[in-house]
């Protein structure tokens, strides 16, 4: 019981001092630091398909991402920005699929959905 009561202190002592030192860093670096542009992080179609190109590949992989090239995206409600891949046959064809799809915060540039239609 008495090593108890003297770690309990010390515990204590170290969580606080933690929080306040976290409090300080705060007031070091206010948010008024942080790169918000106006237009959002991610502004028009260039960077919303360099991104999706990007996460893309990384999921699907390379070939199957480059047969889908060019990616087109379009501003839905000046937030999400829908990026898609380029259907790769002929409509001619008996191919069946889809394409990938990426939905991307202008704000942020957060991935809020990403698939490939099968």
């Amino acid at each position: 019981m008495r090593p108890f009561i003297v770690l309990l202190p010390l515990l204590t002592t170290i969580f606080f001092g933690c929080s306040y030192l976290e409090d300080k860093m705060a007031e070091r670096h206010p948010s008024k630091h942080n790169y918000n542009p106006t237009d959002g992080i991610v502004p028009d179609e260039l960077t919303a398909t360099k991104i999706a190109e990007i996460v893309l590949k990384r999921g699907y992989g390379d070939e199957t991402i480059n047969r889908e090239l060019p990616l087109r995206a379009t501003l839905r409600s000046n937030t999400v920005w829908i990026v898609r891949g380029t259907w790769p046959h002929s409509y001619s064809s008996d191919a069946r699929g889809g394409v990938a799809t990426v939905e991307i915060a202008k704000k942020d540039g957060q991935i809020i959905r990403m698939s490939h239609g099968m």
